[in-house]
């Protein structure tokens, strides 16, 4: 909103107060109202997948997606999509409908991978590319477009404030993209990936990725452009590196002259498939692990810096080592933990795979609250959090509570500080609560994770001493 008042040369409160008057709903109902609506087009009138979807209306993932269609419509996508299309037997209208499908299937889909959830983007997909829309509905698109923004950007908290000074546990110098003479050897290899074989240069130096900044940066090297969500990453030096958007901006690539493209399958198809990417440079599509220690590996393997690599990786595993050591020696490693964020009014508690989990149960040993271990780490779900009411949360909270917190659920947990299911919290009466950043800690680039271990194991020592 702050930037959207900027536009309006008005505060944000105002902006949003003349907002409801004008439309009734306030600016985040009603952008959850475009959403819908949105989705509700794209489940009828194309083939996509749920996390398609999901990315094209603005969702980190499909589960959440899910969730906030039912919420909104009594009805599940799958259920909402096979009752409409039953219902309809006109096959002119479904003739139609397959020919503006949005997405050209082919051979090979990336859908079975237990982490294809957690792409990370935002955006529309490129679809009624024929029609003409009214003015109305492209201003309310616009509006709704940079409310998402506003959203995404978010505020940061302290713990992201030396950003520019923090580096890669790496000892790699930082190696910039020159635009070269020509005179280069092309030396390429053939590299397998998600869309088949590319012969990509040995060592290339112009990138553009849509997803693998920080893996990059971890290495020593700095692309030239990456999408705009990751470009957000709140502990990454971004300065001149160019904005590439979401969906991609094929133009802004080409211009960048980049000698290797990477990419996650969520950025390719809603961007224009993938023969376009290739058609402007040797383009790869990978898998984001979201897991430092083999997404090192791989970008080392793409990069032809595979020693750098082993390096990174073993001083991280060091850095890990020495963390948990300190950790166990300061505090009793019998003590549970639990992390909570809230999401509208509603909590999440997460599981052992982001906001710190990974972290806390992975890498420090420390104990997830018996609930959290029983309900969600050992209950084979997907999601990395479960969304949980208020009045039970307290039935998930251990001996120590981390709450994630940023400037779009500030408040939800202001308010629930008031409650008495907060005050009887065993950690709240012990001061075992302690607040670390949603926006850093969502992160899960190596640069990132490395940050957070070194918050963590600081806020742990430090109440402890």
């Amino acid at each position: 909103m702050d930037k959207l008042a900027e536009v309006f040369n008005c505060s944000a409160g105002h902006l949003s107060k003349l907002f409801k008057q004008e439309l009734v709903n306030s600016p985040i109902h009603f952008l959850t109202e475009v959403r819908m609506e949105r989705a509700k087009e794209l489940l009828l009138l194309t083939d996509a997948t749920l996390q398609e979807i999901a990315i094209g209306v603005g969702y980190v993932d499909k589960y959440h997606f899910s969730r906030n269609f039912k919420k909104h419509t009594g009805l599940s996508p799958i259920l909402f999509r096979v009752k409409d299309r039953k219902s309809s037997t006109n096959e002119k209208e479904s003739s139609w409908m397959r020919r503006i499908s949005i997405v050209q299937r082919t051979t090979r889909r990336y859908i079975s991978n237990d982490n294809d959830y957690q792409y990370i983007g935002e955006g529309d997909l490129p679809m009624y590319r024929s029609s003409k829309p009214s003015l109305t509905a492209v201003m309310l698109v616009c509006v709704a477009l940079l409310i998402s923004a506003c959203q995404a950007g978010g505020n940061t908290t302290n713990n992201a404030n030396d950003r520019s000074s923090y580096s890669a546990p790496s000892a790699v110098q930082n190696e910039t993209s020159p635009v070269g003479n020509g005179n280069e050897t092309a030396a390429t290899r053939v590299f397998k990936h998600l869309y088949g074989e590319t012969a990509i240069p040995k060592q290339p130096k112009r990138i553009v990725t849509a997803f693998h900044l920080g893996q990059l940066m971890a290495l020593g090297v700095r692309p030239l452009g990456s999408s705009t969500y990751i470009l957000q990453n709140p502990v990454l030096d971004t300065e001149g590196m160019e904005d590439l958007g979401v969906p991609l901006n094929l133009e802004k690539i080409s211009s960048l002259e980049p000698d290797l493209i990477i990419l996650v399958d969520a950025y390719v198809e809603m961007s224009g498939g993938y023969d376009v990417f290739s058609k402007i440079a040797p383009t790869i599509v990978i898998e984001p692990y979201y897991d430092p220690v083999k997404d090192i590996a791989q970008m080392g393997d793409i990069l032809g810096k595979e020693d750098e690599a082993k390096r990174w990786i073993e001083e991280f595993e060091k850095k890990i080592a020495a963390a948990k050591q300190q950790v166990h020696d300061a505090i009793d490693v019998n003590e549970t933990f639990t992390i909570v964020s809230f999401y509208e009014k509603s909590p999440r508690v997460y599981r052992d795979e982001n906001m710190g989990g990974n972290i806390l149960y992975k890498y420090l040993g420390l104990k997830p609250q018996q609930k959290v271990l029983s309900d969600l780490i050992n209950s084979g779900q997907k999601p990395p959090y479960a969304e949980v009411s208020s009045e039970v949360v307290s039935d998930f909270v251990g001996d120590n509570l981390f709450m994630a917190v940023n400037e779009e659920n500030k408040a939800a947990f202001e308010s629930f500080k008031s409650t008495g299911i907060w005050s009887n919290m065993k950690a709240v009466k012990n001061n075992k609560v302690y607040t670390i950043d949603y926006d850093l800690f969502l992160q899960s680039d190596p640069i990132a994770v490395t940050k957070q271990v070194e918050i963590l194991t600081k806020i742990l020592i430090d109440k402890n001493e």
